[in-house]
């Protein structure tokens, strides 16, 4: 474990010239960035956080980039890095924390080629992460940040200078500006008006991979395909959403409803959209929208997109559960994750059907359990299964609520708040297709979500 830990070096990519800030001793919070970082002209993925204006990524994943050493010296306690020798790779997979993690400082040690540098550290979810402008001047690796795209590049081929201009770089380690992925390519292109003709649109049907019996004239392959696309491209359009939660870059699939009326009385489609995004909403949340530059959307009252968005709302609760998560994402099975989750919520909340003291938040952060209903138990557990990757749905019936999750391959029903209150030696329920004492009252919404979230999962 130490060895993972404090190989883990990362590394910060200083977005802004000048003089890098001293940190204070207390800890503070990590936030997942989003930066775009190339290397000799080529896009690189590295875990990113920003923390006081600066981004930060892990070293051993620059090690993999660029091959140089990266080597725990258990003796010294510090970290040896080295351009003369090349990656080797750690017996142990890299960690994946959350979106939002605590970072506090770290007195690590780092040395390159024997020296001992100066780098501010913090330490995230058990890593080291220092800034990169320190560690490039180190090795000596040429850096550049383009404020025009917003974007960090490297060059294993220049030397290092401080503040260097991207001029000053190898022409082949810039990115070519008109290429895609890049801020002024064909598909980052600043979309400034939109005008409706009344036809639906998505990139792909993605409803031919869903059980043909979820559709209807209500449940429509339009509506599916909106919302199924913006599922399967929501970190893309995390990265460049605004404060109002819009991609302006970001072509959208959308949906007509016909019986929307002029009058602003929203049509059955909708109607069942609306219910369907909230059945999954959790850690992220889908709303259905339109787009700030349409201009004539008065001439089509059911036009719909399906907008995706991750709500800083959910710091606390992040913050807190992040160890957690990561524990159930090393789990082998799902139904080890499930059976995790499940007992993780009960232990956190108990039964009261007349106090409710248990937001999200408040129930991942308190010291002690919280009360709260069923409706409770259901929302924490989406939570966390969503955040752990695990396809989750909330069902209600006329006065009880529970889950249907995804367990290797098949939907099971999951009543948490019957789990809590049965005896001690009661075993975590999975039920096949229903819930044995209560009737889902949205039963084609049901179908509907669990399709949006796993294609051809409903199909017996």
């Amino acid at each position: 474990m130490m060895k993972r830990i404090l190989t883990t070096l990362i590394l910060c990519i200083a977005i802004i010239a000048g003089a890098l800030p001293s940190f204070a001793a207390d800890s503070v919070t990590a936030v997942r960035s989003v930066q775009r970082i190339y290397l000799d002209g080529a896009p690189v993925e590295l875990l990113a956080y920003n923390i006081g204006g600066y981004n930060r990524v892990r070293i051993r994943e620059l090690g993999m980039r660029v091959n140089f050493s990266v080597y725990y010296d258990a003796a010294t306690n510090s970290v040896r890095i080295s351009r003369e020798y090349p990656y080797i790779a750690d017996t142990e997979p890299l960690p994946s924390p959350g979106d939002n993690e605590t970072a506090v400082p770290s007195s690590q040690a780092f040395y390159v080629r024997g020296n001992l540098i100066n780098i501010t550290a913090y330490l995230i979810a058990g890593n080291n992460y220092a800034t990169l402008r320190e560690v490039c001047a180190a090795i000596n690796l040429g850096l550049a940040y383009d404020p025009d795209t917003d974007s960090v590049y490297m060059d294993t081929q220049t030397a290092y200078l401080p503040d260097m201009p991207p001029e000053l770089l190898r022409p082949e380690a810039i990115p070519d500006r008109t290429a895609p992925g890049t801020t002024a390519g064909a598909d980052k292109v600043l979309i400034t008006e939109k005008v409706l003709d009344g036809s639906e649109w998505a990139r792909e049907d993605y409803s031919a991979q869903a059980n043909p019996a979820i559709f209807d004239s209500v449940f429509t392959r339009a509506a599916y395909n909106t919302i199924r696309q913006s599922l399967i491209d929501r970190d893309t359009i995390l990265a460049d959403n605004n404060e109002n939660g819009f991609n302006l870059y970001y072509r959208y699939a959308n949906f007509i409803d016909p019986n929307y009326s002029a009058n602003g009385v929203p049509g059955d489609t909708y109607n069942a959209m609306d219910t369907v995004v909230w059945m999954f909403n959790g850690y992220y949340q889908f709303t259905l929208g339109i787009e700030p530059y349409v201009k004539n959307r008065y001439d089509y009252w059911g036009y719909r997109i399906c907008k995706a968005v991750a709500h800083e709302f959910y710091a606390p609760a992040n913050q807190a559960t992040d160890a957690f998560i990561n524990e159930v994402k090393a789990l082998e099975s799902d139904r080890e994750k499930v059976k995790r989750i499940n007992a993780y919520v009960c232990d956190r909340i108990y039964y009261n059907a007349s106090e409710r003291s248990g937001g999200t938040n408040n129930i991942f952060t308190s010291a002690t359990p919280v009360a709260g209903t069923c409706g409770t138990y259901t929302e924490a557990f989406n939570y966390l299964c969503q955040r752990a990757g695990i396809p989750c749905v909330k069902i209600q019936s006329e006065t009880h609520g529970w889950n249907a999750v995804l367990v290797d391959g098949s939907w099971y029903i999951l009543d948490l708040t019957a789990n809590d209150t049965a005896p001690p030696d009661y075993e975590v329920i999975f039920l096949w297709d229903t819930h044995p004492d209560y009737t889902d009252k949205n039963p084609k919404h049901t179908l509907f979500a669990q399709e949006l979230l796993a294609p051809s999962s409903t199909v017996r």
